[in-house]
């Protein structure tokens, strides 16, 4: 082919290309700080050109882009946050945000990153390393689970708030959330976690909110030593028992939610009531039973911290129910209703044990008697004496045999045979009295 052609040839393409690329960044709207291309049925990453170095927001949103490739701005370093959120994104080209120096926010939530992939060398260093990022949102990506070191070879040396929620993860494996020394927001709410794992978060030791609410804990047996930690949401679990003084390593602690869960009974040792730092607790919404094991919630009314201003709901005892155990004098807190089912239960078995007993006396002390009974009453009641008179054939009679059968009145064979029962045969009948 001749040069001549070729070169028309790709000059045209590329023209095409910039006239598509234009045309569809020409759909974005912008001021001077913003680029606003949201719902714009964009599939990549157009060219956008005459972009004022003033800008530094670009929102590329609710879009169909699955590869986020360069930018191509004019002044990438004014660049301060991007949005990439609802799009069906799995690939980032290398560097792409290594030109933007300054930038402190990646929103790439509801995408379709995977765990392993974020996890994979080559993807980590695609992504490039952020000297400067303070807010990283991965909400609801399908993560599944994040494996050791996960987030160690990003640089990620300034992250301040990190964003995992509704990402479908179920387990977090050793120290899979650890290069993050400036972290102070940890979410990690919707997701289906059933054992927390405190050597996780190890190391997070300026991590002041903690978010754990909408999982599926049932049991909570360790907590991280998180020296800096202010709030600890464990809202919306299954939580029905804690490890006692599991907070205490929690100094800082001033929030504690643990609303919603399946606590029935309220023990003075699960809260961290000692600590001074403390300032609310929140435990609504839990099917609480109001009885004796609750009366110190209502008579331990300290001056620092005050309880009165819970809404406790009391499940049972019934007579309770709906009630503000706040509402109910600690008098009228007790466990009778309790101690009397028990003793009825009790009461029940051991009349069932005697009335066993007895019974078990009284069948050894006439077990001659029912053996008799059994025996009588297997041969049959009534006794028949059947009379044979068998002739010898002698013409005087007096060798006649006579023979006779004992018998019961059940045994038919023998009453109803004609050879046996002849006219002169003589029936007795005794009665078993």
């Amino acid at each position: 082919m001749d040069i001549t052609v070729m070169f028309k040839i790709i000059t045209m393409l590329s023209l095409i290309t910039f006239v598509i690329c234009t045309t569809s960044s020409s759909k974005c709207r912008r001021n001077e700080t913003f680029l606003d291309c949201r719902n714009k049925g964009l599939a990549n990453i157009p060219y956008i050109p005459e972009v004022p170095g003033t800008v530094t927001h670009l929102d590329f949103s609710f879009n169909q882009i699955t590869v986020v490739s360069p930018f191509n701005l004019p002044h990438p370093s004014s660049v301060v946050e991007v949005y990439l959120t609802h799009n069906n994104i799995d690939t980032v080209v290398r560097g792409v945000f290594d030109n933007m120096t300054n930038l402190e926010v990646i929103d790439l939530s509801y995408n379709k990153i995977s765990g392993s992939s974020l996890h994979i060398e080559t993807f980590k260093y695609e992504i490039g390393h952020f000297e400067n990022i303070k807010r990283l949102i991965l909400k609801g990506n399908h993560l599944g689970k994040l494996e050791r070191l996960t987030f160690t070879a990003y640089g990620f040396s300034t992250l301040e708030y990190l964003d995992l929620s509704s990402c479908s993860l179920d387990t977090l494996e050793h120290l899979s959330i650890d290069n993050l020394a400036r972290l102070k927001h940890l979410n990690l709410s919707f997701n289906y976690l059933s054992k927390f794992e405190a050597l996780s978060i190890e190391g997070l030791s300026e991590l002041e909110v903690l978010d754990l609410s909408h999982n599926e804990f049932s049991i909570l047996n360790e907590m991280s030593r998180l020296v800096s930690l202010k709030t600890l949401y464990l809202d919306s679990n299954r939580l029905e028992a804690i490890k006692e003084n599991i907070f205490k390593p929690l100094f800082n602690l001033e929030i504690l939610s643990l609303k919603g869960n399946m606590f029935r009974t309220l023990y003075p040792y699960l809260l961290p009531l000692d600590s001074h730092s403390i300032k609310e607790i929140r435990l609504e919404d839990n099917p609480w039973h109001c009885d004796c094991r609750m009366r110190w919630l209502v008579e331990d009314q300290s001056d620092e911290f005050v309880f009165r201003d819970f809404k406790l709901r009391c499940e049972f005892p019934s007579r309770y129910r709906g009630k503000n155990v706040f509402d109910i004098r600690s008098k009228d807190l007790n466990c009778y209703a309790d101690y009397s089912r028990l003793v009825l239960l009790l009461t029940l078995f051991f009349i069932v044990c005697f009335m066993l007993v007895g019974i078990g006396w009284f069948i050894h002390a006439n077990r001659k008697y029912l053996k008799h009974l059994r025996c009588c009453h297997k041969k049959g009641g009534n006794y028949v004496a059947v009379y044979h008179n068998e002739d010898d054939g002698n013409e005087d009679g007096k060798d006649d045999q006579v023979n006779i059968i004992i018998t019961t009145t059940e045994d038919e064979s023998l009453l109803n045979n004609e050879e046996t029962t002849a006219t002169e045969d003589v029936k007795l009948e005794y009665s078993d009295d």
